[in-house]
Parts: structure tokens; sequence; C-alpha cells
């Protein structure tokens, strides 16, 4: 169980290392397996319609904000 919650977390922590290093701001700098991302440059919306275009399931926390 710990091998798979570690490997979840490296995913997430990946992810939050490539929103910040292309200009987007992480709600927290605590997660597990969802991290609250603040858009920079593009809506929400914009963001989660791209998504769903690659069968990926982001959700709309706000306007500016996703949750992956």
């Amino acid at each position: 169980m710990s091998e798979i919650a570690n490997r979840v977390h490296h995913y997430s922590s990946a992810l939050a290392g490539s929103a910040t290093a292309v200009g987007h701001t992480l709600e927290s700098e605590m997660f597990f397996d969802t991290v609250a991302i603040k858009l920079n440059g593009i809506s929400a919306d914009a963001f989660v319609a791209m998504a769903a275009e690659h069968e990926m399931n982001v959700f709309k926390a706000d306007e500016h904000t996703i949750r992956i």
C-alpha cells in the first residue's frame, strides 16, 4: 500500500512542478493526490475543455483554479 501511495504522490509532485515551471501557481504547497492549480494566462473553462479533448478529468474549482 505504501508503494502505491508513494507513486501517487510522486506523480502529483511532478504535476505540481510542471505547472509552476510554466507560470502557474499552486493553491497550496501541501497535497497528496489532488493538486489545486491557479492558472495564469488561461481560464479554468478553457483548460477543462482542452483537458476533456484529451480524455483527462479536471475539476474547475473557480474561474482561475483547477484541481487534478
